[in-house]
């Protein structure tokens, strides 16, 4: 078997082939954490507050769109998922060509979620899988405090609905701007054995070629399968664990903490695993973790105390918070560096056909 059958067949062998030709600086250099800082800011802006749609959920039930049925508003967030994963392709296409640093001032959370991996999976090759959970950690640091931070506005603090989105904008403002700004590439090693020949007259600047080379690695496909067949339940809970518990008769502020409870969990979740896909390979850990999620998502309606409602949302946050980071770490685990961002984002990319069979459900639905 040759060197290039086996480097697109075995996941590992482009672990291997990243640490031989790892670039000049170290992998925990200053400048690789500020990147995954970076990350996690960019993270904590992005999903880390559309993990928080579940208070909005049932805010929206209870005032705007008191007139409407709870799948009737799960379309808002179903759809605004749908744009958050269909981007993410793109982005990591672009991200490949032009580098991260344009891609960062983009709009859509695409556009925020896929550079900022893509840079982090560039610097680390041992430690990959703990440094991109640290970064996909500010998701559900956001999950955290951005439900606490609404709640106390909205219902507490007797804001406006607008005053209340106008503060999370000048929230998320210095945040992303410092993302920007610490979010570097690796600096590239510079051949200093052989000098470079020196070509007469002008020189055109070579363009990066379109590399989708990942859609003919056999391990590609299935696994993108897998993905959007998992996504078709992952975030569920985040959704409507807070209507359920209000359904159960729980008071609104407990049935608002829930949302932060399974955000909190998933952070540690996300940790643990990540340390161990290091160890113990990220499709191996990444497959124990969707086996766990679904085994416990299947528990859920048989829980109608306060008590059991927070064990569950604790279990199942620590079994579904890796989800995410692990798919990036197995995505960048069967590409070459030259093409990472494009299978990160075509990785993710592929779970927006789950929020299209979610959006059609919800229209037929109503």
């Amino acid at each position: 078997m040759t060197a290039s059958a086996r480097s697109s067949t075995c996941p590992d062998s482009d672990k291997d082939e990243d640490t031989a030709a790892a670039p000049a600086q170290k992998e925990h250099s200053f400048r690789a954490w500020l990147s995954v800082l970076g990350a996690a800011v960019a993270f904590f802006c992005t999903s880390g507050f559309m993990n928080a749609f579940g208070l909005f959920q049932e805010y929206y039930a209870q005032h705007q769109l008191i007139d409407k049925s709870a799948f009737d508003i799960s379309w808002l967030g179903s759809f605004a998922m749908f744009m958050m994963f269909l981007g993410a392709g793109l982005a990591g296409v672009l991200v490949d060509r032009t580098g991260p640093t344009s891609l960062l001032f983009g709009l859509s959370i695409s556009f925020l979620i896929t550079p900022p991996i893509a840079t982090v999976s560039w610097y680390f090759t041992k430690n990959r899988g703990l440094a991109l959970s640290v970064s996909i950690s500010g998701s559900f640091l956001g999950g955290v405090i951005w439900p606490i931070m609404i709640n106390q506005l909205l219902n507490h603090r007797n804001v406006s609905f607008g005053w209340t989105m106008r503060i999370v904008g000048f929230t998320m403002i210095p945040l992303l701007v410092t993302a920007c700004i610490v979010i570097r590439a690796p600096l590239k090693k510079i051949p200093t054995e052989e000098k470079p020949v020196e070509l007469e007259g002008p020189q055109k600047p070579t363009k990066k070629k379109l590399d989708l080379s990942i859609l003919r690695n056999p391990a590609f496909l299935p696994f993108a399968i897998g993905l959007t067949i998992f996504y078709l339940g992952m975030f569920s809970p985040f959704f409507f664990i807070s209507t359920y518990a209000t359904s159960l008769g729980k008071s609104d502020s407990f049935a608002f903490n829930l949302i932060s409870i399974l955000n909190a969990t998933s952070m540690f979740g996300r940790m643990i695993l990540g340390l161990l896909a290091d160890r113990y390979a990220a499709f191996n850990v990444c497959s124990v973790a969707a086996l766990l999620s679904g085994i416990i998502g299947f528990t859920w309606t048989a829980v109608d105390t306060s008590g059991g409602l927070i064990i569950w949302s604790m279990a199942y946050g620590f079994a579904s918070g890796a989800m995410l980071s692990l798919q990036i770490t197995c995505a960048a685990q069967i590409s070459s560096p030259e093409n990472r961002g494009t299978s990160m984002g075509l990785a993710i990319g592929a779970s927006a056909l789950t929020y299209v069979i979610l959006l059609r459900s919800d229209i037929l639905h109503s």
